[in-house]
């Protein structure tokens, strides 16, 4: 999403919300791909690890 789609770390949920779900309403599972390098501390990754989270969060059943 960084480099393909070019989505900001603080934009990135409005995306992935939608998809999220749908899943849920489907009953499936929700699977992502992140790199190393993008939960890491180098600063071209600030607040990535955050999106991480916040997916997570977002994924949990209620």
């Amino acid at each position: 999403m960084k480099y393909y789609m070019k989505i900001r770390s603080k934009d990135v949920i409005y995306s992935v919300k939608p998809l999220i779900k749908q899943v849920k309403n489907m009953g499936g599972e929700l699977v992502t791909v992140f790199h190393n390098e993008s939960l890491g501390t180098h600063k071209i990754w600030k607040n990535w690890g955050d999106v991480y989270e916040n997916i997570v969060k977002a994924a949990l059943p209620r």
